[in-house]
């Protein structure tokens, strides 16, 4: 299951708009569709606190 997949489903199975992510996790909802279309670099250091 790639990244996006994985998001998608994750994001779904708990009712979550990609506002409500990116609310979340502390990005813009841009972030978050990028993410989703697999059209995306994350920097592991600035979101480790989020796992």
């Amino acid at each position: 299951m790639s990244f996006r997949d994985n998001l998608q489903h994750l994001r779904a199975e708990r009712n979550m708009t990609q506002e409500q992510l990116a609310m979340l996790l502390g990005v813009s909802r841009q972030s978050v569709t990028k993410w989703e279309a697999e059209s995306f670099t994350i920097k592991v250091n600035s979101r480790v606190s989020a796992a």
